[in-house]
Formats: structure tokens, sequence, C-alpha cells
């Protein structure tokens, strides 16, 4: 009796082998799945993109609203469609192994459609953003635009001013220091030898000059976009007059301030 409940035990062992590579075929298997993208009037859609959620499974639909997806793993699926335009439309499938099943995916109506918008915007160049245009306009100073100091020949850029009346270049080793009108009132700085240098913008940015013998800007002529000059505090724009400004001011507007210039 032994003996024979053994090899009862063995067969069903067996069995219960069999079944479980036959279930692991089952599982791991692969069909094809065919189907159609349609309207809620039963008008197809063509270009309309079919996916199998959670696979990478995925086909393109034809003139005709037809689709076919490939290698799609058997077992309960649920079969997306998308398309511009529309609301994306699901069918669910159970898809066995050997079996070709065809699906139908009913998307939703169109959505609509807003009319164009143009959005119109006007550029304003930097310097006229700055007021530069507008303060030249005024005639209450100097002033030089890129052609200018294009035509000045200036290799550093303190000799650009060789072509501004008023202005005096006063050599100072390899380079000059650039001295305006006087004005009333300044103190004179014993360091700088007696020298009354006018007050620096950059960009709008007060730029002091170190109190050393050689005083100036980190500058190249082929930076500057264009210059403004004022021989006193009185005739320089509000904003850029400062109580040590008796000897003028000099506004520079450089190329690295243009706003998204690409570099």
């Amino acid at each position: 009796m032994k003996e024979q409940g053994l090899v009862v035990y063995e067969q069903k062992l067996v069995e219960r082998q069999a079944a479980g590579d036959h279930l692991g075929r089952h599982r791991c298997a692969h069909a094809k799945e065919t189907g159609v993208v349609r309207k809620r009037n039963g008008t197809v859609i063509a270009g309309a993109t079919v996916v199998v959620i959670g696979t990478d499974s995925r086909a393109q639909a034809d003139e005709l609203g037809g689709f076919t997806l490939r290698d799609v793993s058997a077992g309960p699926r649920i079969v997306e469609a998308q398309a511009v335009g529309y609301p994306p439309g699901r069918a669910q499938a159970t898809v066995r192994p050997g079996l070709a099943q065809r699906v139908e995916i009913v998307m939703g109506d169109s959505i609509a459609v807003l009319d164009p918008v143009t959005v119109e915007g006007r550029s304003e160049p930097y310097l006229a953003r700055v007021g530069f245009e507008r303060r030249r306009k005024a005639a209450q100073g100097h002033f030089l635009d890129t052609t200018d100091v294009k035509s000045a020949g200036a290799v550093q850029f303190e000799e650009v001013f060789r072509m501004v009346p008023g202005v005096r270049l006063r050599p100072n080793g390899s380079s000059y220091l650039v001295e305006l009108q006087r004005g009333q009132g300044q103190i004179f700085n014993p360091a700088l030898a007696n020298y009354c240098p006018p007050a620096y913008f950059i960009d709008g940015v007060y730029f002091p000059l170190p109190p050393i013998q050689t005083p100036s800007l980190p500058l190249v002529p082929e930076e500057v976009l264009a210059i403004e000059v004022y021989s006193n505090i009185f005739s320089a724009p509000p904003q850029y007059q400062r109580m040590d400004s008796g000897c003028g001011v000099i506004l520079v507007w450089t190329k690295r301030g243009v706003p998204n210039r690409s570099r």
C-alpha cells in the first residue's frame, strides 16, 4: 500500500509540474492585437497613437483608423488611443496567446480649438531705453555713438575723447587722464596731483576711480556703444548728479550692458 501511495504521489507531482510549465509558457506568451479608432458617431480617426498601458507596445492608426499591436504580453490589458484635438479613449481587452483579438477604441468629441491670438510687441533699442537718444536731442552735453567712437581710431579708451570739445588729455605714462572743465567747489585730491577727474558711470552704475596716480577705466573702444559727456554737474541728468561731480560727468554705455545679447 505504501508503494502504491508513493507512485500516486509522484504521478500527481509530475502533473502539477507540467501544469506549471504550461501556465508559465501561457503567461510569457505574446499575441497580436488589431483594432480601429473611432469617434462616437462612428467616423474613424486617422493618425491616432495607440499604446498598451504599462508596456512598450505602440502603433499608429492608418488613414482608416486601423492599427496593429504586435508582441503584446498575454493577460488583461488596457489599450489607449491619443490624437491631437481629442480627449484620449481607452478599451479593455484580454490578450490570449495565439489568438488575434480585435479592439475598438472610441474617442470623445474633438476639443474646441480657440481662434489664434496674435501678440504684437515693439522692441526698444538699448540706447533709447536708457535715455541716450532723448538726451542727445536735448543737446545738454556732448554725445558720441558707435560711429563716432570708431572714427576716432582710438587704441585706448581715453583716446576717444580727443574729438570732444573742452576735454583735456593729460599724459600719464603709457596712457592718459581725461579732464573736463573744472566746476566750482570741487575739492581736489592731493593724491591725484591736483587732477580733477570726472564722475564716471558705466551702463548706469557709478564707477569710482581708485585714488592712485593712474586712474583709468577697464574698457576698450570696441566695447563702447555710446558716450555722454557733461562738463559740469548742472548739465548732467539728475540721476547722475553727485556732490563730488564738480569736474563733470561721463556716461559710458557698453555692449556688455545690452540685455539678452548673445556673447
